[in-house]
């Protein structure tokens, strides 16, 4: 029902003459900030009582200084030749924080440097439609230019703009081979909208009919995406590190509609979007690392993409870490091309009473499913930390990891994910070999990278097999409070074949130690042989009583209960396996993975319950 009513709203709205003329009305600037409202930020920097404001805002300018003396943008391919991408972000980046930088000082040195990236850029021979992100970021830079600068422009820059916005953005967008993120509800979806409505709105005068089509199409695809995406619960699909891409253009693209157009159509309203900043929250442990499954990194950098949440529902508090982040100069080391639209957002928000998450469980159901336990919010020696999820390899960034988790305590992550592999570099290694990199068929050679096979996680591998990549581990129950905290997931259809039943409980026991319990039933017709992995940056030695792991002058004991098991300390080292890529694969120093291997009978059935517990 909420899709036709939005269908419907958006088609009246769209084709009525009050459009173009309530748009044209706002003349230039009038995207995110018109003059009246930029103003209004400007005096609240100017007084100084807002810290993060002010913080955010010398980033800002810091970001426009560095670009005055920054070489001219060249169209530049990476490594893979796929890509102008890097390029685009810098354009957004330098156009963007130039643009609020004239408008903030009146220095014209900002204003000429940004006038002369728009012109480089847009005396590129495209913005490599084929790759169809350049496109999306490089228009929303020339967008942003084109508008904030309009006054300071001069006349035949306007009209290289708006040609070049016809040419390299708009006309892209009509093919179907290279505008195939309409059909998809990933991160793509999302950036490539948010770009292309920005130049929408920015040369609307000029295209009136492309605009508005583009418009409408970005928001009717745009909803199954944020469906996708966030619903039921608001946990991210691809991970926290592709939200921070998919959300802060999301966030862009909203708050672009609603300065112009005075509504988001409703976007805003999809079921889970209003909680997905809880899941980024929750997805960062107590030893400040993110939980990194799927190709994300790790590193806990910016999400930029909170502060539109913040100042949405008027709650700062959900930017817990980012203000730990920004003091800790993380803003100024990682300047973020949106930072003009955070200064934007802060700008609306009395940080006086930020306080800590209040609950210790995150639970998101969806695509991926995830449990994120989190003890303590003080970094306390005793805070512990654990994150389990489900969901399938095919899933977009996907890799072999159902039914993974990462586990921190007493300052160590002791179960950790490798995270991805470097894109430019493994796409050429790949082309080598006549194989792409971005095939996700059971036998594509995707799967022989080291970083993405399951026998490299903290899962289950069975007689040597690589999982089932349409086999989805699914959650049959959150546990939420008590003394066990964690999840039961059914991990069956990923080893459909090998297995009668898998199912894996991963529970923080009494706050104090962690314990993973697997039922497992081998096949009525013949035996299974199971690999159990833990691969962890604490140093493994094999021992009578299990596993012992040291690390940072802590030790914990690996113990299996329930079966017969051999336990096992394996290479981290790819050059060690037989494999077709291992000159490819990244090197893993300072990493180990350990566990157990057992054999099932035929119709045999047990559950081997290990834990991981402080010595």
């Amino acid at each position: 029902m909420r899709r036709l009513i939005l269908s419907l709203t958006l088609g009246l709205v769209l084709t009525a003459p009050a459009f173009a003329q309530d748009l044209v009305r706002h003349s230039h600037p009038r995207l995110i900030m018109d003059g009246r409202e930029f103003s209004q930020v400007r005096k609240a920097v100017l007084q100084g009582d807002n810290e993060p404001l002010s913080l955010l805002h010398e980033a800002c300018m810091a970001s426009a200084d560095a670009a005055l003396s920054a070489q001219p943008l060249t169209y530049q391919k990476d490594a893979s030749g796929r890509r102008i991408l890097g390029v685009s972000r810098s354009a957004l980046s330098r156009i963007f924080c130039c643009a609020y930088a004239w408008r903030f000082t009146g220095d014209k040195r900002y204003l000429r440097h940004a006038e002369q990236d728009i012109l480089d850029v847009c005396a590129f021979p495209d913005w490599n439609p084929s790759h169809f992100l350049d496109v999306a970021e490089m228009a929303a830079a020339v967008g942003l230019g084109y508008d904030w600068l309009y006054r300071g422009l001069k006349p035949s820059t306007r009209r290289t703009v708006v040609r070049t916005l016809r040419e390299f953005a708009f006309e892209p967008s009509k093919d179907t081979t290279d505008a195939w993120f309409y059909r998809r509800t990933h991160n793509w979806n999302q950036v490539c909208n948010g770009g292309l409505v920005c130049a929408a709105l920015a040369t609307f005068e000029s295209n009136p009919e492309t605009s508005r089509e583009l418009i409408r199409k970005a928001v009717s695809s745009n909803l199954p995406a944020m469906v996708s995406s966030y619903s039921p619960d608001g946990n991210y699909t691809e991970g926290p590190g592709y939200w921070e891409y998919g959300t802060v253009y999301e966030a862009f693209m909203l708050t672009l509609m609603e300065s112009c157009l005075g509504t988001d159509y409703g976007l805003s309203e999809v079921e889970g979007f209003a909680r997905t900043p809880y899941y980024v929250l929750y997805s960062c442990g107590t030893t400040h690392r993110m939980f990194n499954f799927y190709d994300n990194a790790a590193a806990e950098t910016p999400h930029s993409g909170m502060w539109y949440f913040a100042a949405r529902q008027d709650d700062p508090s959900l930017l817990y870490n980012e203000l730990r982040l920004l003091h800790d100069g993380a803003y100024h080391r990682f300047p973020d091309r949106f930072l003009p639209l955070l200064v934007l957002y802060a700008s609306k928000l009395d940080f006086s009473q930020v306080r800590a998450p209040q609950e210790k469980v995150f639970t998101g159901r969806g695509e991926t499913p995830v449990v994120l336990v989190r003890t303590g919010w003080e970094d306390g020696p005793e805070d512990q930390y654990l994150a389990v999820k489900g969901g399938k390899a095919i899933s977009n960034h996907g890799h072999m990891d159902a039914g993974s988790f990462v586990y921190d305590a007493w300052g160590v992550r002791w179960a950790m994910d490798y995270g991805a592999e470097l894109y430019a570099r493994t796409e050429k290694a790949f082309e080598a070999f006549h194989q792409d990199f971005w095939d996700k068929t059971q036998e594509t050679w995707r799967w022989k990278l080291f970083r993405y096979n399951n026998r490299q996680h903290n899962t289950l591998t069975v007689n040597g097999r690589d999982h089932r990549i349409a086999g989805t581990a699914t959650v049959r129950e959150f546990y939420s409070e008590g003394a066990r905290l964690g999840v039961r997931m059914d991990l069956t259809p990923v080893f459909w074949g090998d297995l009668a039943l898998a199912e894996r409980t991963v529970v923080l026991c009494e706050e104090r130690y962690l314990e993973v319990s697997d039922r497992l039933a081998a096949p009525a017709e013949r035996p299974a042989a199971v690999r159990w992995t833990l691969v962890s940056e604490a140093e493994p030695a094999l021992t009578s009583e299990g596993i012992v792991l040291s690390k940072n002058g802590v030790r914990m004991l690996l113990h299996t209960e329930g079966g017969p098991v051999e336990y096992r300390i394996w290479s981290s080292d790819p050059k060690d396996y037989d494999s077709p890529l291992k000159e490819v694969d990244s090197p893993n120093p300072g990493t180990w993975i350990c566990g157990y291997e057992t054999r099932l009978e035929p119709g045999c059935a047990v559950t081997l319950v290990t834990t991981l517990k402080r010595l």
